[in-house]
C-alpha cells in the first residue's frame, strides 16, 4: 500500500474538500447536464489529489466515471446522481460541524464516492481496482445496467458504496423491486347534469387499491405499497382516466413475479372501465449468499485489526449491487459514508467513524488484490 490513509489529519482534509467539491456541484439525477459537469469535477478533484485519472464515458444519453486499464477483478461500484434538485445547496448548505458534515447528497452517496477513490488511490499501481461511476442510479440506471453488467461480469467481486444501514452496518441483502403503473379508462360525463353518463375510472381505481394489501407477504418480505395516483380533470366531470402507481419489493424473486401477474390478472369493478399495466421488475433481490463470504473476510479482518465486530444487515431499498449479485459475483454492499437520512434534507454523515471505516475498506481491498495476484 502507498499508505496514504492513517486517519490522520491530511487524510481528513483530503476527504473533506473532496466531498465539498462534489456536493456543491449538484446532480440530480433528472438533469444528465448537471451529472455531466459534476462528473468533471470529480475527474479534476481525483486526478489532482489523488492520481487517478477517471475516464468520462456516455451510456444512454448519460455521463458515467470509470477505471479499468488493468482490468482488475475487483470492483468499486458507486453513483454520483441524488434525488436533490439544483438549489437546494443555497437551502442545505455544505457544513462541517462537531464531527458531522451535511449537505444534499453526502451520505447518499458522494460521502461514498470520495471514499471509493480514496481507498483506490491508496493501492494505486499495478493492484489497482476497476471502478465504475454511474449518474442514474436514483432512477433505476436503466442507462447504466448495460456498463454495470458488462464490468461485473468481468470481475470476480463487487464492493458497492453506498451508505452504511444504522449503525454502521453493512447491507448484506436487498429486496428486489417491481414497479408498476395501472391506467384506468372511463368515460367523461358532466357530475352534476349527467352523471349517469359517465364511467368514473377513479372509483375502479380506488377499488383496486383497496386489494393491495392482500397481495403483500410479511413471510417473504413482500410489500405492496400505492405511491403515486391522480385522476380527474376538473371538479365537475366524471374522472374519465385514472393511474396509480404501485412499488412491489420482497427478498423472494418468485414472490415479485407473483405480485406481478395477479395484479396483471385483476379487472375492474367498475363496468366499462379498461385497465392498462405496464412496468415490470426493475432490479432482483439481493441474496445474502452473494455478500455471504466477503462479508466474513471484511468481518475477520476487522477482529484482527482490533476494530469492533461488523454488523449486516437486510434492507429494503434497492441499489446497482441488485444488479450484480444477480449475475452470480460475490457482492458487498453498504461500504460507504456511515450516518443517517438517506434522501432526507438532514442527511449527514460522522466524519471519525466514516474514515475509520475508509481505513478498514483500504486495507480489505489491499486483501482482495492481493489474493487475485496469488490466483
Amino acid at each position: 500500500m502507498k499508505g496514504l490513509l492513517h486517519n490522520s489529519t491530511a487524510d481528513a482534509l483530503l476527504f473533506v474538500e473532496g466531498l465539498r467539491r462534489l456536493t456543491i456541484s449538484e446532480s440530480p439525477s433528472s438533469s444528465p447536464e448537471a451529472c455531466r459537469e459534476c462528473a468533471e469535477r470529480l475527474i479534476e478533484f481525483s486526478n489532482v489529489a489523488l492520481g487517478i485519472s477517471l475516464d468520462l464515458i456516455e451510456e444512454g444519453g448519460r455521463p458515467h466515471l470509470y477505471w479499468n486499464r488493468n482490468h482488475a477483478k475487483v470492483l468499486l461500484l458507486g453513483h454520483i446522481d441524488t434525488v436533490w434538485p439544483v438549489g437546494t445547496i443555497d437551502e442545505v448548505p455544505f457544513e462541517l460541524s462537531d464531527g458531522w458534515i451535511s449537505g444534499p447528497g453526502v451520505f447518499d452517496m458522494k460521502g461514498g464516492v470520495i471514499m471509493m477513490l480514496m481507498a483506490a488511490a491508496s493501492l494505486l499501481g499495478p493492484e489497482m481496482p476497476s471502478i465504475l461511476i454511474t449518474s442514474d442510479e436514483e432512477l433505476g440506471s436503466a442507462a447504466s445496467r448495460p456498463l454495470i453488467e458488462e464490468m461485473a461480469k468481468a470481475s470476480s467481486s463487487v464492493l458497492v458504496f453506498e451508505p452504511s444501514a444504522p449503525g454502521g452496518a453493512l447491507k448484506v441483502a436487498r429486496k428486489g423491486i417491481c414497479r408498476l403503473d395501472m391506467e384506468f379508462v372511463g368515460r367523461a360525463a358532466h357530475a352534476g347534469l349527467e352523471p349517469e353518463l359517465g364511467i368514473n375510472a377513479l372509483t375502479a381505481m380506488a377499488q383496486i387499491v383497496t386489494q393491495m394489501p392482500q397481495l403483500a407477504d410479511t413471510s417473504m418480505g413482500t410489500s405492496v405499497t400505492p405511491t403515486l395516483a391522480r385522476a380527474g380533470t376538473t371538479a365537475n366531470t366524471v374522472p374519465e382516466r385514472a393511474t396509480l402507481h404501485l412499488d412491489i419489493r420482497s427478498y423472494d424473486e418468485q414472490d415479485l413475479t407473483r405480485v406481478e401477474s395477479a395484479i396483471r390478472m385483476l379487472s375492474s369493478q367498475v363496468e366499462g372501465v379498461v385497465i392498462d399495466v405496464s412496468g415490470g421488475k426493475t432490479r432482483p433481490p439481493l441474496g445474502a449468499s452473494a455478500s455471504e463470504d466477503l462479508f466474513a473476510q471484511i468481518n475477520d479482518l476487522a477482529k484482527r485489526l482490533g476494530q469492533h465486530e461488523l454488523k449486516g444487515s437486510s434492507v429494503g431499498g434497492v441499489s446497482d449491487g441488485n444488479l450484480t449479485a444477480h449475475l452470480g459475483v460475490p457482492t458487498l454492499d453498504g461500504l460507504g459514508a456511515i450516518g443517517e437520512g438517506a434522501h432526507a434534507r438532514s442527511e449527514r454523515i460522522n466524519l471519525p467513524a466514516t474514515l475509520r471505516r475508509l481505513d478498514l475498506i483500504a486495507k480489505f481491498l489491499d486483501q482482495l488484490l492481493e489474493a487475485e495476484r496469488v490466483d
